[in-house]
């Protein structure tokens, strides 16, 4: 049977032929780009390429943030779909944050692309900055520094000396040394340090006068102290010694800055033939003269008498008279 076809249908015939052939190379080229995973993307190169035909080979790349751990990141448009990349890409490491003085980190979190780090400064230093680090593409991000803690002006000590002398205030771990004036005694700590929390440990100490003790008693002697209050430093006690009786030592004594005397007390003493007054040298020089006279007078009137028995009697004693007046007049 001839089959007749007018113009018509070959216009209808061709449409279809074309139709067929569109529709077999679209089922063989790739209509979209490649997928990608969060950690991959197409190279610079790939992304320009908008022709996704039948064998067109792309490239992927890790993105920023992970590096590649291996294959090559080749993808190939095959009967209308890639094939699947063998790229493995792992985040970045950023490892320990650079040291700095005095800070440290908690790396409990890790150091990998994304991670966080805290910032820590050692006792006795502040943070200035970011609490945290954060491990991004380019390395940590967040700047901090840790400072030492300044303490306050030392605080003065009444009648006493420190060894602060300005303009700054001692920081952390500082210390400041005292000293008391002449004639007071430092109670407490001589060094109060500078501390965390921006105090002074321990407190300051005093400085309090140098009281000393009652002043001794000397046997047989009074002294000038009358009380209520006891000497202070510099403060001096006479001691003398009372009728009869001989100082030995010193006849005062000073309140020292260890609150004792120096030098130590002294003594009175009955010494026979040494004698503190006049009045107590004379009187015993008066009784050896007298006795010594009625020991002449008894010698006299012994010699009289032998002189009488010689001859024989007794007389008027005018001979003897001029002896007698001797001894008389010694």
């Amino acid at each position: 049977m001839e089959v007749v076809l007018n113009a018509s249908g070959l216009r209808k015939l061709r449409s279809l032929l074309l139709i067929h052939l569109f529709a077999v190379n679209a089922a063989a080229d790739c209509l979209t780009p490649p997928t990608t995973q969060h950690d991959t993307d197409l190279s610079e190169k790939s992304r320009m390429v908008d022709d996704y035909r039948e064998g067109v080979q792309l490239q992927l790349e890790c993105v920023s943030g992970y590096v590649r751990k291996s294959g090559t990141g080749n993808t190939t448009c095959n009967s209308g779909n890639w094939t699947k990349s063998d790229l493995i890409c792992t985040r970045k490491d950023c490892g320990p944050p650079r040291d700095q003085p005095h800070m440290k980190f908690n790396l409990s979190q890790g150091t990998l692309f994304g991670d966080a780090v805290q910032v820590l400064c050692d006792k006795g230093y502040l943070l200035s900055g970011v609490t945290f680090k954060q491990c991004l593409s380019f390395g940590w991000f967040g700047k901090a520094n840790c400072f030492a803690v300044v303490c306050k002006t030392p605080p003065e000590v009444a009648n006493g000396l420190s060894s602060w002398s300005g303009p700054k205030n001692p920081k952390y771990g500082e210390t400041v040394q005292y000293s008391c004036k002449e004639g007071y005694t430092l109670f407490g700590n001589s060094s109060i340090t500078c501390d965390e929390n921006g105090g002074y440990s321990p407190g300051p100490p005093e400085c309090k006068a140098v009281v000393c003790k009652t002043p001794p008693e000397v046997a047989n002697a009074s002294s000038s102290w009358s009380g209520p209050k006891n000497p202070k430093y510099g403060e001096t006690v006479q001691y003398s010694c009372k009728e009869g009786y001989t100082l030995f030592g010193n006849s005062s004594i000073t309140c020292d800055e260890n609150g004792g005397y120096s030098p130590g007390p002294p003594e009175c003493k009955d010494v026979p033939g040494i004698n503190t007054n006049k009045e107590s040298v004379s009187v015993p020089v008066i009784i050896s003269l007298t006795a010594v006279f009625l020991v002449i007078i008894i010698v006299i009137g012994f010699l009289y008498m032998l002189h009488q028995k010689k001859k024989g009697s007794y007389d008027t004693g005018e001979d003897l008279k001029p002896e007698l007046l001797q001894f008389q007049n010694l």
